[in-house]
């Protein structure tokens, strides 16, 4: 019951007895520290080397400008037609989510509709009449579906 006084007396007649107590407690938060971030940059190295992508850094929608920033990957983790130089003067072909990768099928360099192909609008009643071999895509909600 009168523990705590005795322990402040303790601790008045010998002050070495107290900051031995505090630097043990400092060595365990220290060891406590070091041994997580040594748990994280092993689990860093299991996922093997790293590959510089670029990473969407706001919402693209189809028809915009590209903007994106370079981002460290794991190499597991990247997809195979990751844009691993600046996607500089690129429009976006679909519409891009923020943190997205983004990848060659994302983006068109020379516009979204290529060379030779013709575009018009369908009403959504209507169809047009098609021949055997007429390459179409269909386009909706801004997005290239198909």
């Amino acid at each position: 019951m009168f523990i705590l006084p005795r322990l402040r007396l303790l601790f008045a007649r010998r002050p070495w007895l107290y900051w031995l107590i505090v630097g043990a407690c400092a060595a365990a938060v220290w060891f406590a520290v070091e041994g997580a971030q040594a748990q994280l940059t092993r689990q860093r190295d299991a996922w093997g080397t790293t590959r510089t992508v670029w990473v969407a850094s706001v919402q693209v929608a189809a028809g915009e400008a590209v903007r994106a920033a370079a981002a460290e990957y794991p190499a597991a983790m990247v997809p195979p037609s990751a844009v691993s130089s600046p996607p500089a003067a690129a429009v976006a072909a679909r519409s891009i989510a923020v943190g997205e990768v983004v990848v060659a099928a994302d983006i068109a360099l020379g516009g979204i509709v290529p060379v030779g192909w013709v575009v018009f609008a369908v009403p959504a009643d209507g169809a047009p009449t098609l021949l055997v071999r007429d390459t179409v895509s269909v386009f909706g909600s801004g997005q290239l579906w198909c």
